[in-house]
């Protein structure tokens, strides 16, 4: 994305999650419903290029917290998802930034 000095940033995250779901079945109706709140840690890299600067870059570890829902079939389900995670990072040597990451997504899921 831009930053407000016409640079632009970039970042890449991965994390770990621990969940808990409830979930509904109705066999008659071929239905499920998955509700799931999640917590765990991330590792979010940034890249800020800002011209006449240079390019600096910086990783970090964070909280995640997250939700997400499941719903469908007893086997197909479209899920939804989003995370936050809460990182300190200093892109630029001596200027400490806090940020707030939010990812999410949208997909199909399979039961087994």
């Amino acid at each position: 994305g831009g930053t407000g000095s016409d640079g632009e940033m970039s970042l890449h995250q991965a994390g770990a999650y621990a969940y808990y779901s409830w979930e509904g079945y109705d066999t008659e109706k071929d239905f499920r419903l998955r509700l799931y709140p999640k917590v765990g840690v991330s590792r979010t890299g940034f890249e800020e290029t800002v011209p006449l600067t240079g390019t600096f870059s910086e990783a970090a570890f964070g909280p995640s917290f997250g939700l997400g829902v499941e719903w469908g079939g007893l086997r197909w389900g479209l899920v939804f998802d989003a995370s936050w995670t809460f990182v300190d990072v200093e892109l630029i040597p001596g200027q400490k930034e806090s940020f707030n990451v939010s990812a999410g997504f949208i997909g199909l899921g399979y039961c087994f």
